[in-house]
């Protein structure tokens, strides 16, 4: 059974709780099953959002494999690097799926504390996108709260190692 916890609403399996509860995988929070509210749940074991569910910190969102991700019609989508060793830099996607990574990926940034494939950055609409952190070693952050997958808007800070960067979405 899919559970959300009630600390960082990160959903996550709860088969083998026990009167001590289980340990949120995201916050490391201890979570009673009793107390949690179930996770909405698709027949595919998709993870549902609906408008009334809390975004704060992580939130487990599946997206099928074989999904082509575009940049939406008259949009242009920007990582602006604000704080780190490519400050001033600005990224412009591409496409509607972006890599960030210190060797592997589409923006490579120099900093030690980057894994090789740290996070994405995917475009799933002309209004909704989600940022991804890849198992990096030291987090994905957003405006400050640390990550595993989450939707964010523009203006929203990134920051992966010592580098902020600032998602940026223009109209044109």
């Amino acid at each position: 059974m899919q559970i959300r916890c009630p600390y960082c609403s990160n959903s996550f399996e709860a088969e083998k709780a026990g009167k001590e509860g289980l340990v949120c995988p995201s916050c490391k929070r201890t979570v009673f099953p009793d107390e949690a509210p179930p996770a909405p749940q698709h027949p595919g074991g998709t993870i549902l959002l609906k408008d009334d569910m809390p975004m704060e910190g992580t939130t487990r969102i599946e997206r099928p494999d074989d999904v082509e991700f575009k940049l939406p019609y008259k949009q242009k989508i920007y990582l602006d690097i604000i704080d780190g060793t490519k400050k001033g830099t600005v990224y412009e996607f591409p496409c509607g799926r972006v890599v960030i990574g210190r060797t592997d990926g589409d923006l490579i940034i120099d900093d030690i504390n980057i894994s090789k494939k740290h996070a994405v950055v995917e475009t799933w609409s002309r209004d909704t996108y989600f940022i991804r952190d890849l198992a990096s070693t030291n987090g994905t952050y957003i405006n400050g709260q640390r990550v595993t997958s989450t939707k964010i808007k523009n203006g929203d800070i990134i920051t992966v190692g010592n580098t902020k960067l600032k998602f940026r979405v223009v109209n044109t």
